[in-house]
């Protein structure tokens, strides 16, 4: 692409792209469980630092990668919030699993 004054300039996109499975029904091994608690802590810690919230977090939500690691997906009910004290009491009244947390860490 060329600028008006004649210089040269290129625009770089990546896009990542990977194949994920739904995560299996089968039993998991000690293993794989300790794997999956690390890598979905690890993407909602990533969350609270760019100021998501997943809102969503359930089993049909975590794929599996090839290499047998753990990614949290469907962000369609997330929300991003300006700070955490605005959002600092989060209340689910989900009746299967009702929760209250109070504030972010």
């Amino acid at each position: 692409m060329m600028a008006m004054d004649g210089t040269q300039f290129m625009w770089g996109i990546i896009i990542r792209m990977e194949l994920l499975n739904p995560l299996s029904t089968k039993r998991m091994s000690e293993g794989d469980v300790v794997r999956l608690g690390i890598d979905i802590s690890k993407a909602l810690e990533f969350c609270n630092k760019s100021n998501i919230i997943h809102c969503d977090v359930k089993p049909s939500n975590i794929y599996t990668t090839k290499w047998g690691g753990y990614k949290l997906g469907d962000f369609s009910a997330s929300t991003r919030i300006r700070n955490h004290q605005e959002h600092a009491t989060a209340i689910s009244l989900d009746p299967l699993s009702a929760w209250i947390t109070t504030g972010f860490r």
